[in-house]
C-alpha cells in the first residue's frame, strides 16, 4: 500500500470521528452481504477462444459506515496466446454525516497486462451526497482529490501526480427481482485523465441465483505508443448472492 492510500484512509477517520448523525435513508440492510460472480465463453473450430472473467463484491454496512470491496479478474485467449489480462481491486469506505451527505475515501488498484503500465494505482478523499432517494432508486454524487501512480512497463520509469475526482452512481429497483444501475467517474490530471463507465443489470433467477448483463469501458487520455486508449468489455454472467 502507498503511503498516500495509507493517508486517505487515515483522514477519513479524523474527519468523521466527531459526526454523530446517522445515515438514515434508504441505504440498504446493514450487515455484511456479497456476491461472486463467473461468466465463461469458448468457442472451438476454425476459431480457438476463451474467455473467463470473474467479480467479486462484498460489503459491510452499519448506522454511520458503508465499506465495499470490488474485484474482478479478466482473462482471453484465441489460438492458445493470450489477448486480455487484467485485474482490478477497488475499496471505498464513507461515512454518513446527515441523512444524505457524507464524506470517503477509495482506493483503487488496476494490472492491466496490455495496457502499457505495470500497475495504475489511485487514492482519493472527498465529499458526496444523495441525491435521489426513494423506495426504488437512488442517485449519489461525489467530488474528492487525491493522486494517481503508475509505472510504465516500457521505460520502467514510476509517475505520481495530483487528481480530480468526480464521480456518480445511480440504482434502480425496475421490480423486486430486477436492478439497474450505472457507475460514472473520471479522475482527471495534469498529465493524464482516466474515464470509466460500468452498466449492469442484474435479474434473480432462484434462491441465492442471479443472472447479469454488464459493460465497462474505460478511456485513458494518454498512453505509451502503440496502446490503444480504450478498455472495454461486456459480459454475461451467474451470480450467487451470499451473506
Amino acid at each position: 500500500m502507498t503511503r498516500q492510500s495509507a493517508a486517505t484512509i487515515l483522514l477519513v477517520s479524523l474527519v468523521t470521528a466527531n459526526c454523530s448523525y446517522a445515515d438514515t435513508g434508504k441505504d440498504k440492510k446493514k450487515g455484511w452481504k456479497g456476491s461472486l460472480s463467473v461468466g465463461i465463453t469458448a468457442t472451438s473450430g476454425n476459431t480457438r477462444t476463451k474467455n473467463i472473467n470473474a467479480k467479486s463484491n462484498i460489503t459491510d454496512r452499519t448506522e454511520y459506515w458503508r465499506h465495499h470491496l470490488h474485484l474482478s479478474a479478466l482473462n482471453a485467449s484465441s489460438k492458445g496466446e493470450t489477448t486480455a489480462e487484467r485485474y482490478f481491486a477497488k475499496f471505498n469506505s464513507r461515512y454518513s454525516f446527515t441523512k444524505h451527505n457524507y464524506v470517503f475515501g477509495l482506493i483503487s488498484y488496476e494490472n492491466n497486462r496490455f495496457s502499457g503500465f505495470h500497475y495504475n494505482v489511485t487514492d482519493t478523499v472527498g465529499y458526496g451526497r444523495r441525491l435521489i432517494d426513494s423506495d426504488t432508486m437512488d442517485l449519489d454524487l461525489e467530488v474528492g482529490a487525491g493522486s494517481r501512480e503508475i509505472k510504465i512497463i516500457d521505460s520502467g520509469t514510476g509517475q505520481i501526480e495530483p487528481q480530480l475526482h468526480v464521480g456518480g452512481t445511480f440504482e434502480w429497483d425496475i421490480t423486486d427481482t430486477t436492478t439497474f444501475k450505472q457507475h460514472l467517474s473520471s479522475n482527471i490530471g495534469k498529465e493524464r485523465s482516466v474515464s470509466r463507465s460500468v452498466t449492469s443489470l442484474q435479474t434473480h433467477i432462484i434462491g441465492n441465483l442471479a443472472a447479469s448483463l454488464s459493460y465497462t469501458y474505460e478511456h485513458t487520455s494518454k498512453v505509451p505508443q502503440g496502446i490503444q486508449k480504450t478498455f472495454a468489455q461486456a459480459s454475461v454472467n451467474l451470480v450467487y448472492n451470499f451473506f
